[in-house]
């Protein structure tokens, strides 16, 4: 009898991205960014499986703080998405950052359907620039910029119960090989 074939769940991680775009800017003049860099640039790409082709994720979902909707879970659609410099008074460096992995209209309607299945109000926005919840992490982490990205909204109201529901239903993504932070 052959051995069955493990197949592996993409991650749920938790990132941290520093003080805003602190952490992509050269030189780094904050020490305490250096812990914040040496996570994002090799245990969370370790985490992820981005090393190994068998392991890469086919996308990655945000769930970005920094984007509250109301009433509704709004999910990034378009094929690319321009940066979204939601942050001020830094050096003139941080205006100019890039971050070009392509978007994923197909797992975001993936995601829309999947929340509209649970009865949760979704809707997909294919214009909002991504904000640095999702460009400064993934800049360090996947710098070749060769995995889609969706961003994703938190709901305004914050209620941790539909929170909570909401990342239960996302889980169905990880048996996709699509990875979420």
């Amino acid at each position: 009898m052959a051995n069955p074939v493990i197949l592996r769940k993409a991650p749920a991680i938790f990132v941290n991205h520093g003080a805003g775009p602190l952490p992509l800017l050269k030189p780094v003049t904050d020490p305490d960014h250096g812990p914040t860099r040496a996570f994002l640039e090799q245990v969370a790409p370790q985490w992820l499986g981005l090393k190994d082709l068998a392991t890469k994720p086919v996308a990655i979902v945000v769930v970005t703080a920094h984007w509250e909707t109301i009433p509704e879970v709004t999910i990034s659609s378009g094929e690319s998405h321009d940066l979204l410099y939601d942050y001020y008074g830094f050096p003139s460096d941080a205006y100019s950052i890039s971050y070009k992995a392509k978007g994923s209209p197909a797992v975001a309607q993936k995601i829309h359907d999947l929340l509209s299945q649970a009865s949760i109000p979704s809707k997909l926005d294919a214009t909002r620039g991504w904000d640095h919840g999702t460009f400064v992490p993934m800049k360090l982490i996947n710098p070749e910029e060769d995995i889609p990205v969706v961003q994703m909204s938190v709901v305004g109201s914050w209620d941790p119960a539909h929170h909570l529901r909401i990342g239960q239903v996302l889980a169905a993504l990880r048996d996709e090989n699509i990875a979420i932070l």
